[in-house]
């Protein structure tokens, strides 16, 4: 019985993950298009505007990590409400310098989605 129970779980979890990379991929394809990055301003440079929708009727945590070429690394966590979507603006997070040339990678345990919204200008 251990065997088989084990088994279920492993076959759960794949499944899970799995329905969680068509999730994000579906909704992102399905949802608003991301904008396009626009020409520089002057001296202003975009910051990026993000959202994360938790479709859950639960909430979850997501981890966001922020580098770039240059070695910067920024981590922190948020808690997003059960069935809902909280924006979150590159130019407020004053750990991470501007203008910010670099990458985010965001993850949780539980399936959500996220995508490009918009851009600031500082």
């Amino acid at each position: 019985m251990k065997r088989k129970s084990t088994l279920a779980i492993i076959g759960f979890s794949v499944l899970f993950v799995l329905a969680a990379v068509f999730n994000l991929v579906g909704t992102r394809s399905a949802a608003r298009p991301t904008p396009t990055l626009p020409k520089e301003n002057g001296d202003a440079r975009p910051m990026t505007v993000y959202a994360i929708t938790n479709p859950n009727n639960v909430a979850i945590t997501v981890s966001h990590v922020v580098t770039d070429a240059a070695g910067f690394y920024y981590t922190f966590s948020s808690n997003i409400p059960p069935s809902s979507t909280v924006e979150f603006h590159l130019r407020d997070i004053a750990a991470v310098p501007s203008p910010f040339d670099g990458s985010m990678t965001l993850s949780s345990d539980q399936p959500f989605t996220a995508a490009v919204t918009g851009f600031d200008y500082k």
